[in-house]
């Protein structure tokens, strides 16, 4: 039986050609495009045969920490289940000043008291408690909450899809109206479609309550219908 299996693993193996010496990667390479949704997903890296880690380090991570801070520029580009395509405008939210969400983490589901941990999240909102994994250190697994604010700063007028992903209670306000609010068992993906105006500062806030006994996951990202990712991602490149 083991010959049999062996002969087919060689068979599947995908052998890659290191065209022009490519890989490994130069330290001192001056910009790298990272595209798709994996890139920045910590859960899809435990499949489900060895257990859980206790810290998941995720593909962009991994190459932002070896290559200079400005080097890497990241593109989800697709959702996961989903044919459309999206053209990021994370970085067109700031707090004061600084590109992303200012989060506040309590170690109670009120948003009240002492804050357990601050924090400021420079690329799209991805957490989740599987596998024992917090949100942030010093925030509890389980029995917190969290609020994260920024200002949406658009860079031309037209309609944007402002995509929040969760499980247990969360809720989206702009300019302090509530937009979508869900208490929920289970994981649910809202879509808002919102209209803009060039230059115009769209104060968002999210706010978000580990409940009951239920998993708690947040997942959010402003985007705009795009075909245009990749080549997007490559002008980056060359800027």
């Amino acid at each position: 039986m083991w010959p049999r299996l062996w002969k087919w693993r060689v068979r599947v193996v995908v052998l890659l050609t290191n065209k022009n010496h490519t890989l490994p990667l130069s330290k001192s390479i001056r910009k790298v495009a990272v595209l798709g949704p994996n890139a920045n997903d910590s859960v899809m890296l435990w499949a489900n045969y060895n257990g859980f880690p206790t810290k998941s380090v995720t593909i962009l991570e991994g190459i932002k920490s070896k290559l200079p801070e400005g080097t890497v520029y990241y593109e989800k580009g697709c959702d996961y289940v989903n044919t459309q395509t999206v053209f990021s405008y994370f970085d067109c939210c700031s707090y004061n000043g600084k590109k992303g969400f200012k989060a506040t983490f309590w170690n109670n589901k009120e948003l009240k008291g002492e804050a357990a941990a601050t924090g400021h999240f420079s690329e799209p909102l991805n957490f989740g408690n599987g596998g024992n994994t917090v949100f942030m250190p010093g925030v509890k697994l389980n029995n917190f909450s969290a609020r994260f604010e920024s200002v949406y700063t658009p860079k031309e007028s037209g309609e944007i899809l402002l995509n929040l992903e969760g499980c247990s209670y969360f809720e989206l306000l702009v300019n302090g109206k509530s937009m979508t609010k869900h208490r929920t068992w289970r994981t649910t993906d809202t879509r808002t479609m919102l209209q803009v105006e060039k230059g115009k500062e769209y104060k968002i806030e999210i706010l978000y309550a580990q409940v009951e006994n239920w998993a708690a996951n947040l997942k959010f990202n402003l985007a705009k219908n795009s075909r245009s990712i990749i080549v997007k991602a490559f002008r980056n490149l060359k800027a």
